[in-house]
């Protein structure tokens, strides 16, 4: 009897440490939404297929259009209907972003989502200013 419990014991061990030992899948439904303030996106998607342990957190990397990368490390969690949101903030204003996400577990960092891009919004009304009324004289 003994024998058998332990057994048991042993082979439900066994499964977890296989299951938190492997990197989730892919992140799905990637996608970017401009916001009114120029340094932040919304970036929402769904879980990964296969989650294989707890999702310990996620993570968007985007690049803009100078090949500056923005990496932002994103604790949140899932929705009830299974789908996560977040804000990407300190970005540059009207700039092109084309970003990712991916999930880590303890068995490491899963792949990438597909990719999206977006555009910030513009930094604000801009002003022509008359130089020689501001006694500027060259």
């Amino acid at each position: 009897m003994k024998i058998i419990q332990f057994h048991i014991v042993f082979k439900f061990c066994l499964q977890t440490l296989i299951q938190i030992s492997i990197a989730p899948s892919a992140p799905l439904n990637f996608q970017l939404f401009p916001s009114d303030s120029f340094s932040v996106i919304f970036a929402n998607w769904s879980v990964p297929s296969e989650a294989n342990g707890i999702i310990r957190n996620y993570s968007i990397v985007c690049n803009d259009s100078v090949l500056d990368t923005v990496d932002t490390p994103s604790m949140t969690s899932p929705d009830n209907q299974g789908g996560v949101q977040t804000n990407v903030t300190g970005l540059m204003a009207f700039t092109v972003y084309e970003c990712v996400v991916f999930a880590t577990t303890n068995g490491g960092r899963g792949p990438n989502s597909n990719t999206d891009i977006v555009t910030t919004a513009e930094t604000g009304n801009y002003k022509l200013v008359d130089l020689l009324n501001i006694g500027y004289f060259p």
